[in-house]
């Protein structure tokens, strides 16, 4: 059996039950979720990125769902609503802008 150790989506006990595939699972502590949802995100953006390397335009959309999912749980665990990020995220781009110029920041001589 191989050690994974890392959070999944609610239906894959029952997934792999279908596919007569032997599993052990666990409930996190809302304490460890935390660390399991930022690891989660960590590595559902690496798949963003492979999907993205092989300009799968399905697969990029399968990978983008998600990182959104799991985005959106951590928002929930830490008790961030839609709203609040949609208020920062006018004000940011208010201020700075989007990234609709396709600009790349080369060099950076003095960050005062």
């Amino acid at each position: 059996m191989k050690e994974i150790d890392k959070l999944i989506r609610d239906n894959m006990p029952e997934i792999l039950d279908k596919k007569w595939i032997p599993y052990k699972t666990e409930v996190s502590s809302w304490y460890k979720l935390r660390e399991y949802i930022i690891k989660k995100i960590i590595e559902e953006v690496q798949e963003l990125i492979d999907a993205d390397k092989l300009w799968d335009k399905d697969k990029i959309i399968w990978e983008i769902v998600d990182v959104t999912d799991i985005i959106k749980k951590y928002c929930k665990e830490m008790w961030i609503n839609e709203e609040e990020i949609e208020k920062v995220r006018t004000q940011k781009n208010k201020e700075r802008g989007w990234f609709d110029k396709w600009i790349i920041l080369k060099k950076l001589w003095n960050e005062s």
